[in-house]
């Protein structure tokens, strides 16, 4: 289009340059001017064509790209709900599959062979042909011996078919228990249904078995290695399919235990120190009030009252992690807690149902700047105390620092003894 386009236009420029050549020569400058005016008007009029004709083009084809994105999105996503369906019908309902397809589609490590699938057939078959021939055989060797009597070597072969015949029996016993514990396998798989863990109880319930029918399969299962990965908690009430599941259950039991016995030895301490069971009551309590005060900080909308409390927060925690360390020092925390730090919560409750009312009046307005001004106030007291408590440290230091100066100068190490050596 561009090509054809250019082309035109050259050979407009040569009939322009034509017709001034033509009526200068003829002096004819007014119909000159005519032909160049009119010239020029048909070369606009064709680059507003090319223009229109190019623009309508670049419209078709961005339409035709348009269309053809969208037609590949929506094939995609017509493919993509096709596999999905596909899929889908692939892996029937768990409750549908044969035991083939329970095995192979299995999401949990089990065996692909289960004990006794095979040896339960050949046991069960074993059995029966056993049965029929050494039963047949002894029937008729009764009938013998009915007949003619019965001596030694009749007595003999008699009870030889006996013992062939019993176990025969015992043979057919086995082989269908194996496959009976198979089945079990299969219907315990689709309980299951994929699930890293099971309640015992849910298994129990849904085959109507005595529990220690089942608890007796599922431990031979995980012993037979039916369950590859298969583990009882010590409870034998939880069914645990994988390693991974089983590793989780040993941590948090560990934990459990390690809670238990750091319960066990603070009560030892209590029974044995009263002091300690009245130091675990203050803590408990200052957790509450520290737990409290951070609950009304989460509901109060105002920064310079949130930065307030979070330095209240973090004061009173390090009383009473001072406290834990310290506990000859509870005395000191009894007004504190019996007043101080119930009757500041008190205070920052009310700033909270204050900062909830609707209107902005001036006694609201006033009563919560008297409770912004009153927390600098108490975070200076509560600054002061815990600074208290470090009044017998300090002087402990004092006395450890004095006591080993005057070791230093007796020896002679101190820094002006050391400085007179130098000289």
């Amino acid at each position: 289009m561009s090509y054809k386009f250019e082309e035109e236009l050259t050979q407009l420029a040569k009939n322009i340059e034509s017709v001034i050549t033509n009526s200068l020569e003829s002096v004819e400058l007014n119909k000159a001017k005519e032909q160049v005016n009119s010239a020029m008007d048909h070369a606009i009029d064709e680059v507003r064509r090319a223009l229109d004709q190019a623009g309508t083009k670049l419209d078709q084809s961005l339409e035709r790209n348009k269309k053809k994105s969208a037609g590949d999105q929506k094939r995609r996503g017509r493919i993509g709900d096709y596999a999905e369906r596909r899929l889908a019908r692939r892996i029937p309902d768990i409750s549908r599959m044969t035991p083939s397809q329970l095995l192979r589609y299995s999401k949990i490590p089990v065996t692909r062979n289960p004990a006794g699938r095979t040896s339960g057939a050949v046991y069960a078959v074993l059995g029966i042909s056993g049965l029929v021939v050494f039963g047949l055989s002894l029937l008729t060797g009764i009938a013998a011996v009915v007949a003619t009597g019965l001596s030694s070597m009749a007595a003999g072969a008699l009870l030889f078919l006996g013992g062939l015949t019993v176990g025969s029996g015992l043979l057919t016993s086995r082989g269908f228990a194996l496959r009976n514990r198979v089945k079990r396998f299969y219907r315990y798989l689709r309980i299951i249904n994929n699930r890293t863990y099971c309640d015992v109880k849910e298994i129990i319930s849904s085959q109507g078995e005595e529990p220690k029918v089942v608890m007796k399969d599922l431990k031979t299962m995980i012993r037979l290695g039916m369950f590859r990965e298969g583990h009882l908690d010590e409870s034998g009430s939880t069914l645990m399919l994988t390693d991974a599941t089983y590793q989780e259950y040993l941590e948090v039991r560990k934990q459990r235990e390690q809670e238990a016995q750091k319960a066990r030895e603070e009560q030892e301490m209590i029974e044995e120190n009263p002091q300690m069971a009245a130091l675990k009551e203050a803590v408990e309590e200052g957790e509450r009030y520290i737990g409290m005060i951070r609950q009304a900080n989460v509901e109060i909308q105002s920064e310079e009252m949130s930065r307030k409390l979070e330095r209240l927060e973090d004061i009173t925690r390090k009383i009473f992690e001072h406290i834990k360390k310290h506990p000859q020092n509870l005395g000191d925390l009894r007004k504190f807690m019996s007043y101080y730090l119930p009757t500041t919560l008190k205070l920052v409750h009310v700033y909270c149902e204050l900062e909830k009312q609707p209107v902005k009046g001036d006694n609201i307005t006033n009563a919560k700047a008297d409770i912004e001004k009153t927390m600098d106030t108490i975070n200076v007291a509560f600054e002061n105390l815990l600074d208290d408590m470090f009044e017998e440290t300090a002087m402990d230091v004092s006395t450890d620092i004095s006591v080993l100066k005057t070791m230093l100068a007796q020896e002679g190490l101190t820094e002006s003894e050391l400085d007179s050596l130098k000289s």
